[in-house]
């Protein structure tokens, strides 16, 4: 509890500076500026109400929250907007602090939303170099900012001349220089020693060293205080009651609704600080983060924060390991650095008006240069050219046109991004035939050759992805390459598209796959589609591009499986062969799988038919495994029935083949249903009959077994083929 109460005072103690500093930074303009008392209280408020509420809601125990520099940078942007209207000292000071709260309370509900929907992972989507600019341009300007806070003139590169002459006047560089070098020294030595006293020692260092300084050049605080060095004392106590200052009837409720266009950016890059602080955090605690716990604990804060009067607060990385360095490993440390501002609260005046505008001004001079040394100068490094400059691209749009503008041109060019990266991704997973990629309809031994033969005749590509217009000429020219490619080294007949692989299709890819079609009946080719979700046959149907038959457009098929069948079907038909014989004899089936005519009669002593009708299941998976099956007539399916879930065909069965065979030769059990489609005569060759069949007629029990590891062989073949084909 000790090191959690000392670790809560350092926490505080640094909160509290940075709140300060934030009030400093957003009431530095015009009319504000006089009321720096009432920014001050907004933003201690935000100081005590955010800590205390993320603390117990945090999914870390040691998270310290309070204002930010982020968000403090798009407030000052929007308070500065207000201040500039010409509305009267009353009425831009009611707007002001409203606007304030009325952001806290929108950007909260927003945040908790998000957590409470569990949408955070969506902000993963921005392109890093994208957030990088929106970081440096946060950082630029703080940066700024600070120049403001010290010296109180502002700086703008709208107007270069006036920015150097300000810049170079002796009367502002006394100002500005010292908070200067304290802002180097800070970003040197905090770089470099990672030690969690560091930093509140700066701080304090940076406060005594001012006033220790004055002392040496004969200044007292009156005199420090006209020459700018300090804050006025404040005609009034900041107060806690922020409400009480407010005149409702004084706001320009359109100059509030005038900065939405802020606001909508501001919650965009809470969320990013928020998820990037988080994530900090978790990798620094070597814990999993709540990502959507730690949205709707600021969310909430933020609530709480913007109804009390306060402004946007929320999760910080820096002060949350200052905490967990300094032994805060209880949520004790969070309510203690809230209580640590509550008592500065209630006595703030006297002490505020002696913190030296050069140290309040240094701090956030140290954190703007640290956000534009990490996107800029060591970005220059780590980054690529092209994302380097986009993030020097972001960070000029917002120092010349505004962050507003800076935000619409990084979404502008993420989604181009977007669209190019996704264009180059490769829209055919893979193109193989149905010679490597047969269906799960098992073929006699002479029909498998007939199709190893016509195989390469059919082409089937299996799509993936979004099918849109970044990716429509990319398809249309893979598939005309695979196409022709196809051509050179067997003449194509049939075309499969497979579907199972895409996301989803829009409107702009028709005209790619009209040319595909028109491509496929130049060349007399069929072209199937296959695995299509009920949207995307919705948009094949809408653009008139079905044709069940084939002849004026694309022939959809339920699965790929059923398709290849087809397929094969036809090019064993067009050879003469009946996939189903009328009336088929188990003698010349056999002859065909791998008797010689005269033992067939020796074989067949050891086999018992069975006679089964359709829908009936020959065995159930699970069984024991103690037969083998030669198909006469009929047809049968092993299939797996998954729980709550589809039935999946494993493989379907005809005249002149064989199942079980595994099982039997392993001692496995059955590991599926087989079930009768059709009426089927089969004929079973049991455990017992085989060990008698290999001592009365061991030759014929070789016969066997040379066929069954022949079959087994040819499987693995064709699978190895079907792999080798898809890498």
């Amino acid at each position: 509890m000790g090191a959690s109460l000392i670790a809560g005072l350092l926490s505080g103690l640094v909160t509290l500076t940075y709140s300060v500093s934030y009030a400093a930074f957003i009431f530095s303009e015009g009319d504000l500026e006089a009321r720096l008392d009432l920014g001050m209280g907004i933003a201690l408020m935000s100081a005590v109400v955010v800590a205390a509420v993320v603390a117990l809601r945090s999914s870390f125990v040691f998270t310290i929250a309070g204002p930010d520099s982020n968000a403090s940078a798009i407030l000052q942007l929007m308070a500065a907007a207000v201040v500039t209207q010409g509305l009267s000292p009353e009425s831009t000071l009611s707007t002001v602090v409203v606007m304030l709260a009325l952001s806290s309370i929108s950007v909260g509900a927003s945040l908790w939303i998000i957590g409470l929907l569990k949408q955070g992972y969506l902000v993963r989507f921005i392109p890093y170099p994208v957030l990088g600019g929106f970081l440096a341009g946060t950082g630029w300007l703080i940066a700024t900012g600070s120049f403001k806070v010290m010296t109180g003139y502002s700086l703008d590169l709208k107007d270069p001349a006036g920015f150097l002459v300000v810049f170079g006047e002796w009367e502002v560089i006394r100002l500005w220089a010292p908070g200067a070098v304290l802002a180097v020294v800070m970003l040197i030595v905090l770089k470099r020693f990672k030690h969690f006293m560091i930093l509140p020692s700066m701080i304090v260092g940076g406060v005594v060293l001012s006033h220790l300084g004055f002392m040496a050049f004969g200044l007292d605080n009156a005199e420090a205080t006209m020459m700018g060095f300090l804050y006025e004392p404040f005609s009034k106590e900041p107060n806690v009651f922020i409400w009480k200052e407010v005149n409702f009837g004084a706001v320009a409720w359109g100059q509030i609704f005038s900065q939405l266009g802020n606001l909508f950016a501001m919650t965009g890059v809470v969320v990013i600080t928020i998820l990037l602080n988080s994530t900090g955090i978790e990798l620094f605690a070597e814990e999993d983060a709540d990502l959507n716990r730690e949205l709707s604990a600021a969310g909430m804060a933020n609530i709480a924060s913007g109804l009390f009067g306060g402004m946007i607060g929320y999760q910080s990385i820096s002060r949350s390991l200052l905490n967990f360095k300094a032994g805060g490993k209880q949520r004790m440390a969070g309510f203690v650095a809230a209580g640590f501002c509550v008592l500065f609260f209630l006595g703030a005046s006297p002490i505020l008006t002696t913190i030296p505008k050069l140290v309040l001004g240094g701090l956030l001079l140290y954190l703007g240069l640290g956000l534009l040394r990490e996107w800029v100068v060591e970005g220059f490094t780590k980054l690529s050219r092209v994302d380097y400059l986009l993030v020097v691209s972001i960070l000029l749009v917002i120092a010349f046109a505004g962050f507003l503008y800076g935000v619409g041109f990084g979404l502008g060019i993420s989604m181009v991004l977007f669209v190019l990266s996704y264009s180059k991704i490769n829209t055919i997973k893979h193109a193989i035939t149905i010679e490597s990629h047969r269906s799960s309809f098992a073929r006699p031994i002479g029909h498998q050759h007939i199709l190893n033969e016509k195989g390469q005749s059919t082409l089937i590509l299996n799509l993936q992805g979004y099918q849109f217009f970044g990716t429509a000429n990319s398809l249309l020219d893979q598939i005309k390459a695979k196409i022709e490619e196809g051509q050179k080294a067997t003449p194509l007949t049939n075309v499969i598209l497979d579907f199972r692989l895409v996301s989803g299709i829009d409107s702009s890819v028709t005209v790619s796959f009209q040319k595909i079609l028109q491509i496929a009946q130049k060349s007399q080719m069929k072209v199937y589609l296959t695995d299509m979700t009920s949207d995307t046959r919705n948009y094949f149907d809408e653009a008139e591009l079905l044709d069940e038959q084939g002849k004026d457009g694309y022939i959809p098929f339920a699965t790929l499986d059923y398709c290849v069948q087809h397929c094969e079907d036809a090019y064993l038909k067009s050879e003469g062969l009946d996939i189903m014989p009328v009336d088929p004899k188990i003698e010349t089936e056999l002859e065909e799988m791998f008797l010689p005519k005269e033992k067939v009669p020796r074989f067949l002593k050891y086999l018992t038919e069975i006679r089964i009708e359709k829908g009936k299941k020959v065995c159930a998976q699970g069984d024991e495994a103690d037969s083998m099956f030669f198909i006469s007539s009929g047809l049968t399916t092993a299939q797996l029935d998954i729980p709550g879930g589809p039935t999946i065909r494993l493989i379907s069965l005809g005249p002149g083949t064989v199942f079980g065979e595994m099982g039997l030769y392993s001692d496995a059990n059955r590991s599926a249903d087989v079930v009768t489609d059709m009426d089927s005569v089969l004929y079973e060759l049991t455990s017992a009959n085989l060990e008698t069949m290999q001592k009365e007629d061991p030759e014929m029990a070789m016969e066997l077994h040379r066929f069954v590891i022949r079959l087994l062989s040819e499987r693995v073949a064709q699978t190895n083929k079907k792999v080798q084909h898809l890498n």
